[in-house]
């Protein structure tokens, strides 16, 4: 009956195939694959303690965007190293790879400026930061953009510019929205 129900220019493989792209799937929900829950239960307890967004603990927070800055850095003085090489010397293959390794340091920022943004959101609880503590986070904040918003316009990814530009004023509007702090967060000079 089986057969019959299956079409008849499908092989069993086809279906093991099928089958294994949908595990794949739930897998990758899960986490990857890695250490992947068995009952659904379990998946749903973690994410209820899923981790508080950084900007709850400022000295974890000003600690995770200054080591942006030195990533970004490196790879924007690796790229004009590589521009200063002479033609013969360079192999394209490199100069993509700068590229590359410069637009994945800014996406990173870019999403974890937008996952803060998220968890602020979904936080119940109003923060409490003083005028200091948003000062330092706005000193740092505003270094670790004007390295990426650099970084993107050299590469010339223009589209990256605007995502940096949206996760900044998105990540300071929900700090905006927790706080009772009215010192400003971004200034406009940073764009």
């Amino acid at each position: 009956i089986n057969q019959r129900r299956r079409n008849h220019n499908e092989s069993p493989s086809i279906c093991k195939r099928a089958s294994l792209f949908v595990t794949l799937q739930h897998q990758s929900a899960l986490g990857n694959g890695e250490g992947s829950h068995n009952n659904i239960d379990d998946d749903n307890k973690s994410r209820k303690d899923a981790p508080h967004p950084l900007t709850v603990q400022p000295d974890k927070l000003i600690h995770k965007l200054e080591s942006f800055i030195p990533n970004i850095s490196r790879n924007r003085m690796a790229k004009k190293k590589r521009s200063l090489e002479p033609k013969a010397t360079k192999d394209e293959s490199r100069s993509y790879n700068v590229n590359d390794a410069l637009i994945n340091a800014c996406t990173s920022l870019v999403y974890f400026l937008n996952n803060e943004a998220d968890s602020l959101n979904t936080l119940d609880n109003q923060l409490q930061l003083s005028t200091e503590t948003v000062e330092s986070i706005r000193q740092v904040l505003e270094m670790v953009l004007v390295q990426a918003v650099r970084a993107a316009s050299e590469v010339g990814d223009f589209v990256l510019i605007n995502k940096l530009i949206h996760a900044a004023v998105g990540y300071a509007t929900a700090i905006a929205h927790k706080t009772n702090n009215t010192a400003p967060l971004l200034t406009p000079r940073i764009f």
